[in-house]
């Protein structure tokens, strides 16, 4: 499974926090390929780095040519566009990845 994230720019906002969690943590990654069998990669891409990602994928390119950058952001799954607009929410990538994920939180 490949799931990629097209960003604007790295802000900070939680659904993006725990994405690149997950992208970042390798150790996951490799317990869910042992345990699924399969390899799970994750790409993040952000506009404000390299506008290269964005456009040599056809279908982001084309959804930001028609869309402009208002369809940011953007979340591939195995090739397929899932969602604009907005991530991944914590219960949405914890079911598509069969992995669960919790946030703890303390309250200032």
């Amino acid at each position: 499974m490949i799931i990629s994230y097209y960003v604007f720019e790295q802000v900070d906002d939680e659904e993006l926090y725990v994405f690149k969690s997950l992208h970042e943590d390798l150790a996951t990654k490799e317990f869910y390929s042992h345990t699924k069998g399969k390899k799970l990669e994750t790409n993040l891409f952000f506009l404000s780095y390299s506008i290269l990602p964005f456009i040599e994928n056809p279908q982001v390119f084309n959804l930001l040519r028609t869309g402009d950058i208002k369809s940011l952001q953007i979340v591939e799954i195995d090739n397929q566009i899932v969602k604009t607009g907005s991530y991944l929410s914590l219960d949405e990538l914890s079911e598509i990845t069969g992995i669960g994920m919790s946030i703890q939180r303390t309250d200032c």
